[in-house]
């Protein structure tokens, strides 16, 4: 992710539903392992733009954002694996907590590429 403008275009393109993985849990605290945050777009814009929100109790299994766009009761998901904005210049390292998703293609065959 570049920036919002990537949001902006996703939104109007797709109309996906933007998943943002959970970065490292404090200390004490547990790791949410396949679980992401869904936002819409207006939130999505607001978390590459400001403080990332890190609220766990908005955490949602991955699987069931996959379960509910296959089954047409959302648009496409958005999966952004750096969880936040960078310059353009290079890859963040990837945040790990979503799992790999049972059945899920590499999104090619959805979008007829």
């Amino acid at each position: 992710l570049v920036s919002w403008l990537d949001i902006l275009y996703l939104t109007f393109r797709f109309s996906p539903v933007f998943a943002f993985p959970l970065h490292d849990a404090p200390k004490g605290k547990k790791v949410l392992h396949g679980k992401v945050l869904a936002l819409s777009p207006l939130a999505a814009i607001g978390h590459v733009t400001a403080f990332p929100n890190q609220d766990l109790s908005k955490a949602v299994p991955l699987a069931s954002l996959v379960d509910d766009a296959k089954q047409g009761n959302s648009g496409p998901v958005v999966l952004f694996a750096e969880g936040v904005s960078s310059n353009g210049r290079g890859i963040l390292p990837f945040l790990h907590p979503a799992s790999p998703v049972e059945g899920a293609g590499d999104g090619a065959e959805a979008q007829g590429i």
